[in-house]
């Protein structure tokens, strides 16, 4: 099952990398009014290590050789264009954190060393 989900992945990864990319820009620049608040300690770097692992998971696809450093940059980079929209537009009730920007990079750590024992052990396989 999940070496079917890998593979089907892998064969959409262009135009999942552009959803969730969207998804990733929606979820992070929506008025804090319409987030609903979950009371669990730590929720919000959860939140943010899944959606940028997610992207790094999903560029580690889209980039044909696999670039690891130049996808971990450009994930990073992504987290920060975010905090940075969130601290200059303030009408949205949001603020830009450093720490928010640790946790994008330490989900694309994590993601991409998934991905890279994914595609190690899917390497000769076929769907």
């Amino acid at each position: 099952m999940l070496q079917k989900l890998f593979f089907i992945v892998q064969k959409r990864a262009k135009s999942l990398t552009f959803l969730w990319t969207l998804l990733v820009f929606y979820l992070c620049l929506m008025p804090q009014r319409k987030i609903a608040h979950i009371r669990i300690l730590g929720i919000d770097k959860l939140v943010h290590i899944v959606l940028f692992g997610g992207f790094m998971f999903l560029l580690l696809f889209s980039m044909k050789p696999n670039k690891w450093m130049v996808s971990f940059l450009i994930a990073t980079l992504f987290g920060c264009l975010i905090e940075g929209l969130q601290y200059y537009f303030t009408s949205l009730g949001r603020s830009g954190d450093w720490k928010d920007i640790i946790a994008d990079a330490l989900g694309a750590i994590i993601f991409g060393y998934l991905h890279y024992i994914l595609s190690n052990t899917y390497k000769n396989k076929q769907a």
